[in-house]
């Protein structure tokens, strides 16, 4: 009976002695801070409360102000914090079967008792050794055994590419269908800027922007239209231009949509807006409708100034393209699939 007892006993004691030292004592990794890109942790809520245990904040790593990826170091933080509990365990469950053996071994009446008080002495000793040798042991063999690795997660960001037609056979010295519609926005509000030949749009969607900069009034601020409808030979200047700066037609349609009648701007139902303050005087959203500002390379930030201008002009139902804070659709087939989003 006391030989099963201590065959039971020993070797759960061992492996748990073992692992603990080996969990508790490696370092977790440190990643750079400060990138400029939002997100929301949402720390695991654990139904066992271990003492100690206080999750880090997930960290963004940065490369040339990019963020790149995110580690999430929970994992290994939640496993060391129970096997730092465990080693005092481990080694107090040694202690006792010590003692025990101890006792034994003094209130022995034969033999066989005595030599059953020396294995678990002999065996409590072992798991000893292994708790404190474990660690040495597994690290000259491979560092990584020992060490608890943060989750990394790559961020992919989302590339935006307009779908296009095959239409090489278009004429691009037309006129689109309906461009004989447009019209100057009418010069109603007095925070809204308007460069003359570049404020031509449908009648109904030009009362739109009217409406958006009454909202904007509203909040204190301006807009400023940079373009609005364009002819094919604008569009084509535009595409061409691209192809030089970026190298390719695939490189060039992720910031310029080719010249053909479907293309936004060419609808009359497409802006290309920035925020200012009311009297107009002064640009909220960067440096206003400079091509540093409403370029490509800026196409996709996030500040608070653009999140304004995005609420406003959804609040009275225009839809931003997802890939350009500036670039506003209303009625457009692209707008009407973004339904309740605030970008498609």
């Amino acid at each position: 009976m006391r030989q099963h007892l201590h065959t039971a006993f020993i070797p759960p004691i061992i492996a748990l002695a073992a692992s603990a030292l080996l969990f508790s004592a490696a370092p977790l990794p440190v990643h750079a801070t400060g990138a400029p890109f939002e997100f929301r942790q949402v720390k695991p809520d654990l139904q066992i409360e271990i003492p100690t245990l206080r999750f880090s904040d997930v960290r963004v790593r940065t490369i040339d102000g990019e963020p790149t990826d995110v580690s999430i170091p929970w994992i290994g933080e939640y496993i060391a914090a129970i096997y730092r509990w465990a080693v005092p365990v481990g080694a107090i469950l040694a202690t006792v079967v010590i003692m025990a053996a101890g006792v034994i071994w003094l209130t022995s009446g034969g033999a066989g008792t005595l030599s059953t008080a020396k294995e678990w002495i002999t065996n409590a000793v072992i798991g000893l050794l292994l708790l404190v040798g474990s660690y040495v042991i597994l690290n000259i063999v491979n560092p990584d055994l020992v060490r608890l690795q943060a989750l990394q997660v790559q961020i992919v960001r989302p590339v935006f590419i307009e779908a296009q037609e095959s239409d090489d056979s278009f004429d691009h010295g037309a006129t689109c269908p309906g461009g004989e519609s447009f019209r100057p926005v009418p010069r109603t509000a007095p925070n809204l800027g308007l460069i003359e030949g570049k404020d031509l749009l449908l009648p109904e969607v030009g009362s739109k922007l009217i409406e958006a900069a009454r909202e904007a009034e509203r909040r204190n601020y301006g807009l400023y239209v940079c373009s609005a409808a364009r002819t094919l030979q604008k569009q084509q200047a535009l595409w061409d231009e691209a192809i030089r700066n970026y190298g390719s037609d695939e490189a060039a349609s992720r910031y310029v949509a080719r010249p053909r009648c479907g293309s936004p701007h060419l609808t009359g139902r497409t802006v290309d807006i920035v925020l200012m303050s009311k009297d107009l005087r002064t640009p909220i959203t960067g440096n206003g409708c400079t091509k540093s500002n409403v370029s490509g390379a800026n196409a996709r930030q996030t500040t608070e100034e653009q999140r304004i201008l995005e609420e406003i002009m959804y609040t009275v139902g225009w839809r931003r393209y997802c890939g350009e804070w500036w670039h506003f659709e209303y009625g457009t087939p692209r707008a009407q699939r973004a339904g309740a989003n605030k970008c498609a």
